[in-house]
């Protein structure tokens, strides 16, 4: 078994010095562009260059952050110039979220190990199967699998597992929260959330009625501690083990580091004697805590003890007097030097397997006192400001010798800058070509300049059976999605029929989240019943349905497998996936420079601010699923009275919380003649009979009339 990796957190230079002193094996840290943490310090070209020596020196790695979504502009002119720096220089890994960048830097930067972020929120075996077809090494996963579904994912790919093993967690899947995003234009997506989950909110009935006493924190979760999960999860299959924590003070990060080194090689050492001691459960409580500690979703059940759902705040105990243990990683050099009278001096240096060797000044007969053996070797111990410290020196000197003190400290100083470089030397690499061709190209974007713009489709989302009649009452979709959240295969089989008969195309909508005991059963209903298309929502379902044979030419890619670039629908394209979703996060000039082609836009529905393994109704009005609910739908509200509708998809077993207000388009027709969708959609929820036709004469009139009731969403401010 390969030794697992400890990989910890930076937000700047010197933490990042830090960490790896107290026993990281790798850091994970930002340049100034396109990391998650866009509020932390993070580190220059300059500072990346030299944590990257500062690593390789010790035989450790750095992992550079490109986890955000990029638009056209930044994929197109910024990304190559940023990354090929430090490319060059020998940066190990750079961890990703946008499909374009992953296909991007596999095209560009041969040799340079891509990982799959979190914020790609892969679940099963099926999504990180089909990244690892398009060139990801290492599968960062959900923080919401059991050590089951982890240990699939590892035996059917052979990839390397990350996996949280401390600090804060989301209470969404990381990658599709939207909340931040559309409550105040901090998208999380672009590493700048402002964290509403942290707030107080009421929980409600239908009817208004309050559910619980005044206010909690029903989204905030305790932070992760599974240090005693260490065993099970190298049994899982985990690599690399990693904390949280880069907006974080050094304190903090090297202390969280160090005790995780300790009982890492502590199970290395004595696997069959492993237990944490109290002491150290105390001193993590110390560094920092959210309410206490959760061990996650590792091991069922999960539920409200996950949450500090009283008191959101993150606290540490100042009197905990931590004192962090240090590794002293410094690598040693082992030196030789001969001396003799009328010769050069000669000094030969050794690190780990690099050995080099230097020749200085021309040694002289001594006149009086004869330089001493002791007196040379302690000239050579003095390593200064340099990586190494000494380690065994020899000399051999022949007759009477004598050098000055400043040619032994200019040959101590050349031998040892001659030997990192040749250390270094190994990992830095050539970008011996150019960006590769772009696929973007502005004028394909363009509005043609004479004739009418091609009418787009109309595609219609539905979440309950009763609204199928609505629909086909008024209009004739193209396409009617079935988003009902069940796999009943006579019920859907009942629709379908109808739905054809009606004269439209019948598809069906994948869950947010697959899960590996939901894919058997989603399995038998694809085999059942003959759907025309497939909306999926994630790389898992992407990866599952693909797998089954289905033609990609009947695969559309909802919003939360995010496009937001022309760049990331070619590299779609290059795996024969032509059909998405525009980004509920571009305003409506970025959304005019997207790609056309089969591209469908969301002109009325509530928007999705949260997908949670967390459950609302089952934490606070009892599960659904066993009848423990009798509210058949419950509502958040925050402060200023905005109430939010929860919705639990029991079979799947996550929660969808959606924007209190519909997002309304169908008025803006000239702007959607100049986007140019191949597609427009409508997704109904909780909009009753008179609603949906009303929308549906909005959407096909091309008139309307937008009043408080709706939101614009992104489409005239988009995100920063």
């Amino acid at each position: 078994m390969l030794k697992a990796e400890l990989l910890a957190p930076a937000g700047s230079l010197e933490i990042a010095k830090a960490v790896l002193d107290a026993g990281a094996d790798a850091v994970y840290l930002a340049g100034q562009a396109f990391g998650a943490r866009a509020y932390a310090a993070n580190l220059s070209q300059e500072e990346l260059a030299e944590i990257i020596d500062y690593a390789h020196m010790r035989n450790k790695k750095v992992h550079m952050t490109v986890n955000t979504l990029l638009k056209n502009r930044e994929l197109e002119e910024t990304l190559f110039s940023y990354i090929r720096p430090v490319y060059e220089h020998g940066l190990d890994a750079v961890i990703v979220q946008d499909f374009g960048v992953l296909s991007f830097l596999h095209r560009n930067f041969p040799g340079l190990s891509l990982h799959a972020s979190t914020q790609m929120s892969v679940t099963t075996q099926y999504g990180a199967a089909f990244l690892k077809e398009c060139g990801a090494e290492r599968i960062v996963t959900a923080r919401e699998l059991t050590l089951e579904e982890i240990r699939a994912i590892y035996d059917a790919t052979g990839m390397e597992i990350e996996c949280f093993i401390h600090g804060a967690l989301c209470y969404c899947y990381s990658g599709q929260c939207l909340m931040s995003s559309v409550f105040g234009g901090r998208s999380g997506n672009r590493g700048r959330c402002a964290q509403p989950c942290r707030l107080p909110y009421g929980l409600e009935d239908a009817a208004g009625r309050s559910l619980i006493k005044g206010e909690l924190y029903p989204l905030s979760p305790k932070d992760l501690c599974a240090i005693d999960l260490i065993p099970a999860l190298l049994e899982a299959g985990v690599f690399s083990f990693k904390i949280e924590g880069r907006m974080k003070q050094i304190e903090y990060a090297q202390g969280v580091t160090s005790v995780y080194r300790r009982y890492l090689d502590r199970y290395a050492q004595a696997p069959d004697d492993y237990h944490v001691e109290d002491a150290d459960r105390q001193l993590l409580l110390g560094l920092g805590n959210r309410s206490g500690f959760t061990k996650g979703y590792y091991q069922k059940p999960w539920g409200r003890q996950m949450l500090s759902d009283k008191d959101s705040s993150h606290t540490g105990q100042k009197e905990a007097g931590v004192v962090p243990v240090l590794w002293d990683v410094s690598p040693t050099v082992d030196m030789e030097a001969f001396l003799a009278p009328g010769e050069a001096l000669r000094l030969t240096a050794g690190c780990q397997e690099t050995v080099v060797s230097v020749t200085g000044d021309v040694v002289q007969e001594a006149a009086k006192q004869p330089l001493l053996k002791e007196d040379l070797i302690k000239r050579l111990s003095k390593t200064g400001d340099s990586d190494f410290q000494a380690g065994e020196i020899s000399v051999v000197m022949e007759g009477n010798c004598f050098l000055p003190v400043s040619a032994i400290n200019r040959i101590r100083r050349e031998a040892l800058t001659v030997l990192t470089e040749a250390m270094l030397s190994g990992t830095r690499r050539v970008c011996v070509r150019g960006q590769a061709p772009s696929h973007f190209k502005a004028e394909r974007c363009q509005a043609p300049s004479h004739g009418e713009v091609e009418k787009p489709k109309l595609v219609v989302q539905i979440t309950k059976a009763e609204q199928l009649k609505v629909v086909l009452s008024g209009s004739r979709p193209d396409l009617i999605l079935l988003d009902l959240g069940t796999y009943e295969k006579e019920l859907l089989s009942g629709l379908v029929k109808e739905i054809r008969e009606g004269g439209s195309r019948a598809g069906l909508c994948l869950p947010y989240c697959l899960r590996k005991e939901g894919t058997k059963r989603i399995e038998e209903l694809i085999r059942s019943v003959p759907f025309d298309e497939y909306l999926v929502r994630s790389y898992d379902s992407l990866g599952f349905v693909a797998g089954l044979g289905i033609d990609r030419a009947d695969i559309r890619l909802d919003a939360g497998v995010y496009v937001f670039s022309y760049e990331t629908a070619a590299a779609f394209e290059q795996h024969e996936i032509q059909k998405y979703t525009m980004s509920y996060e571009l305003n409506k000039k970025e959304l005019k420079y997207q790609k056309k082609q089969g591209a469908m836009l969301s002109v009325y529905g509530r928007i999705p601010l949260m997908i949670s393994a967390q459950c609302i109704y089952r934490n606070y009005t009892g599960c659904k699923k066993k009848g423990g609910s009798k509210d058949s739908y419950v509502f958040l509200k925050d402060r200023f009275g905005n109430r939010f509708f929860v919705d639990a998809r029991c079979e799947d077993c996550y929660n969808i919380i959606y924007n209190n207000k519909p997002l309304y388009l169908p008025d803006r027709k000239e702007d959607l003649d100049r986007i140019r969708p191949a597609y427009i959609r409508v997704s109904f929820t909780t909009e009753h009979s008179d609603e949906i036709r009303q929308i549906l004469s909005d959407v096909t009139s091309g008139t309307g009339s937008f009043d408080d009731r709706y939101t614009r969403g992104h489409f005239n401010r988009g995100v920063e």
